[in-house]
């Protein structure tokens, strides 16, 4: 059904460049436009807190579906967590968490925050040494932009939707799905390496600069002028 509504003889707005490709894959003379998702910056921003213990903080986001590869992001972190002390910040639902923590174990030092508003959301990017994004696929991929835009260094997948704005080792370190080991590698490298850590922060918050809803409105009202 999605597939047939594609070659339907509309004009389309999307959300990024692999979208886009999608579209015309099954509709090759559909006129698409792109406009990006926004981040709220005066939400999104840093908000630094300098943390006692020694252990680095990494933020995760579980959705409990199998493309989000939260089973991934458990396994990194375990990986990670052997050899250099870690506690994990991990959103999602506690229903999800524990049943996780009986299927996958859960075996670091870690806290669970649900159901969050955007403050909350940014509060924890920012108290986070590292975000962890392991994803199969996204249309577009929203967190490791939100993480970027509060100015903390970002480990992520080549999730396809994310390729408008993660670029490996300007202002993210990004690995194939489902690569344990390379995931793993590289949230080593941004919890030691600090300049490693500020090159990929002070870029992350120029790129999240070019992401407002300001630009994604106006992309939006201009195909819908466009078609009027």
């Amino acid at each position: 059904m999605f597939k047939l509504s594609l070659k339907l003889p509309f004009s389309f707005v999307t959300v990024s460049s692999y979208a886009k490709q999608l579209i015309l894959d099954n509709n090759p003379t559909a006129r698409v436009t792109i406009a990006h998702p926004g981040v709220n910056l005066e939400v999104f921003r840093p908000r630094r807190e300098i943390l006692d213990d020694n252990k680095k903080r990494v933020m995760i986001i579980l959705r409990g579906q199998k493309q989000k590869g939260d089973d991934i992001a458990l396994e990194v972190l375990k990986t990670v967590s052997k050899k250099i002390p870690v506690h994990a910040i991990i959103v999602g639902g506690k229903g999800l968490v524990k049943k996780y923590a009986k299927t996958i174990g859960i075996d670091f030092p870690h806290t669970v925050f649900s159901y969050l508003d955007d403050e909350t959301l940014s509060k924890l990017y920012s108290s986070a040494d590292a975000f962890l994004h392991t994803s199969y696929v996204e249309s577009f991929g929203l967190p490791p932009l939100e993480a970027m835009a509060c100015g903390t260094p970002v480990v992520m997948t080549d999730n396809k939707g994310s390729r408008d704005y993660a670029v490996h080792g300007y202002n993210a370190l990004v690995s194939q799905p489902g690569d344990v080991k390379s995931l793993a590698e590289n949230l080593i490298k941004v919890l030691q390496d600090d300049k490693l850590r500020e090159r990929l922060i002070e870029n992350g918050l120029e790129t999240a600069k070019r992401f407002t809803w300001s630009s994604t409105v106006d992309k939006f009202e201009k195909a819908l002028k466009e078609e009027s």
